[in-house]
């Protein structure tokens, strides 16, 4: 009786909905990283770490859920990490204070190409897409 029981319990906790709630969680933005090399003055060649996040769901709470939206937003996943390197590659970074001018460059070219997707996949001027550049830093790239 005993067995039966434990039994029992156990196969109406395995089969509960909140065992599995978790095996189907999408997170609510895609991140991404790129290095580049940059050349700063006196000091030597560092890679420069850059990360974005893109948020699958806008801001406001308003649902995109078009295929058309997800679509950009997986092109605009990709086609993001050119932008970046591009723009470091072009850039003239010799000192520290250049990489602030070198951040905002990457992202005015980052907006510059969500329009154009938005525009390419058929999505409304106005429907928001939220990015952030959420990693900017400077390895050192000598052994130590």
């Amino acid at each position: 009786m005993n067995k039966a029981l434990s039994l029992l319990l156990v196969s109406i906790f395995l089969l509960s909905s909140q065992v599995f709630a978790g095996f189907g969680y999408d997170t609510p933005y895609q991140y991404d990283s790129v290095i580049a090399p940059v050349n700063i003055e006196e000091e030597g060649i560092y890679n420069l770490v850059i990360s974005v996040q893109f948020m699958n769901e806008p801001y406001d709470k308003k649902v995109y859920d078009s295929d058309e939206y997800n679509l950009m937003l997986s092109r605009l996943s990709v086609e993001w990490s050119k932008v970046a390197i591009d723009s470091v590659l072009n850039s003239k970074v010799s000192k520290l204070q250049d990489l602030a001018v070198l951040k905002v460059t990457i992202e005015n070219g980052i907006e510059e190409l969500v329009n154009s997707l938005k525009m390419k996949y058929g999505v409304k001027k106005e429907v928001e897409v939220v990015f952030s550049i959420s990693n900017f830093y400077l390895l050192d790239s000598k052994k130590q």
